[in-house]
């Protein structure tokens, strides 16, 4: 667990720099300030395709929150505050990145942004599993995916029941792992990512192997394969 916990967590921090960067083209209209923050995010972007220059990276990156805040953008603010928790976990200092991210759903729960609470949340939660507590881990998924499902981000909504069903699953609860698969693959082609919804059927399949169920693991892998 511990290697796909830390590489998880460098594939969300790439994952979310071409979006800031794709919106702050869009934002820019020829602003020096938002031209220079997009410059350290491109500096942030180079740095973090090697592990060992997070140091760099987050240097460049403090200096585009800095601007982001002087200008008063906060959909940009916002998505640099996440890439910030995602840029600590995905190097190591999950505490850290505990500290950035529970600031940052204080503030997003006094603004009532409860968009944004579900990304906040979801990378709690995953703070949380890979810190072993598992009670804090689902409180944090639970609540990622129904704020992520309130707000139409079903796709979202998926990989939280998902990682909801795996924390069950390696407590052995498998009953409530598999009805949260379901949930996952339901949510995963409701939002229209039928690739996705193949993982929840692996993992069910997985789970089926763990009671001896050969031929139930057979037909969900068979489920999970035809997404593909």
């Amino acid at each position: 667990r511990p290697d796909l916990y830390r590489w998880g967590s460098w594939l969300m921090v790439l994952a979310v720099v071409p979006s800031i960067l794709k919106g702050q083209d869009q934002a820019s209209n020829g602003s020096n300030g938002h031209a220079q923050a997009k410059a350290e995010l491109d500096r942030a972007e180079r740095h973090l395709r090697m592990p060992s220059n997070v140091d760099s990276a987050m240097t460049c990156f403090r200096s585009a929150i800095s601007i982001w805040s002087a200008l008063g953008d906060q959909d940009h603010l916002d998505s640099a505050t996440l890439w910030v928790g995602n840029a600590l976990l995905g190097s190591g200092h999950s505490d850290s990145a505990e500290v950035v991210m529970n600031d940052f759903l204080a503030d997003l729960i006094a603004r009532k942004d409860t968009a944004d609470q579900a990304g906040a949340l979801s990378v709690l939660g995953l703070i949380y599993y890979g810190q072993s507590d598992f009670p804090r881990a689902i409180e944090a998924y639970d609540k990622a995916g129904r704020f992520a499902r309130a707000t139409g981000q079903l796709v979202s909504s998926g990989r939280n029941l998902n990682n909801l069903g795996l924390i069950y699953k390696e407590m052995a609860r498998y009953d409530q792992a598999d009805d949260l698969f379901a949930k996952a693959v339901s949510a995963y082609q409701e939002g229209g990512d039928t690739t996705a919804s193949s993982i929840p059927w692996l993992n069910m399949a997985e789970s089926a192997i763990d009671k001896v169920a050969y031929s139930r693991a057979e037909n969900l892998v068979r489920k999970g394969l035809a997404c593909l």
